[in-house]
């Protein structure tokens, strides 16, 4: 097996997912489809929890095997305060966003973290891909 995961175990006990070689292959051929990264140039940065299978999908498999780097942070997008995630994008040059837009919907929908956002530069962002549910306009 490439790794297991384990389901959220809301409806019972965890189950554990196995994951092949060939989940490998379909998460490369979505990173360079999705985002068409540039290897050695190209900084992803995932909004996701290593745990969840986004995280383990853009942040580890899709970045090694795309050969960019991958921006991991120890807390959570909106720690140490709102607007967290924006500040690393500038800090660092993110070029490629990846996250559930739920988070975002979020964030945008108060307007502490919309005025938040707007003081950092988040130019080097080349393209943001969002998953989980349907993307509003605020986002």
């Amino acid at each position: 097996p490439l790794f297991i995961t384990y389901t959220s175990g809301s409806t019972g006990r965890p189950k554990g997912i196995v994951h092949a070689h060939g989940y490998l292959a379909g998460v490369m051929m979505t990173m360079q489809c999705s985002f068409e990264p540039i290897p050695g140039t190209d900084i992803i940065f995932v909004l996701a929890s290593l745990e969840w299978i986004t995280g383990q999908s853009y942040m580890v498999a899709g970045s090694l095997s795309s050969r960019v780097t991958s921006l991991i942070t120890r807390s959570n997008p909106v720690s140490p305060y709102v607007a967290h995630f924006a500040a690393m994008i500038d800090q660092y040059g993110a070029s490629i966003l990846k996250g559930g837009v739920s988070y975002l919907k979020l964030l945008m929908s108060k307007e502490l973290g919309a005025t938040e956002l707007r003081k950092f530069d988040k130019s080097t962002l080349k393209v943001a891909s969002f998953c989980a549910e349907p993307c509003s306009p605020a986002v």
